[in-house]
């Protein structure tokens, strides 16, 4: 266990403002933080700046899938049932894509992508030659 105070608050499990915390369910935490950042290509507490203790709903939930939602709700959970990584790649959503975590994380991006791409997501924007 862990009880230093590390991380950028936006990415920060709510269990490091309180003391010790399990560092790879942290990680966990500023995964599904980033996966989250994606969707809405914000962080997570960017609008209000209050951390809380589970990220605020999508703005547009209906643009993502079942398995995507369960995925950002496993990352959330609090710390005693967040799943560790070794759990995380058996969820839905991970499983469905790969067993490699960094391929995961990569399809969730292209998802995103994808989904922006498609629709009139506020927050899209496009790269031009990339």
């Amino acid at each position: 266990m862990c009880d230093d105070s590390v991380g950028v608050p936006y990415w920060q499990a709510p269990e490091v403002r309180y003391g010790s915390y399990d560092a790879m369910k942290v990680d966990v935490w500023s995964l599904g933080a980033t996966v989250w950042e994606v969707a809405e290509t914000e962080p997570p507490f960017e609008r209000t700046g209050e951390m809380e203790e589970r990220w605020p709903p999508l703005s547009r939930p209906a643009m993502y899938s079942r398995q995507f939602h369960d995925f950002l709700l496993a990352c959330s959970e609090p710390a005693e049932s967040r799943p560790t990584p070794k759990q995380l790649v058996k969820v839905g959503y991970v499983v469905s894509y790969s067993s490699s975590a960094f391929t995961n994380v990569t399809v969730a991006w292209i998802h995103c992508q994808r989904v922006w791409s498609t629709s009139d997501h506020p927050n899209f924007v496009t790269v031009h030659g990339h």
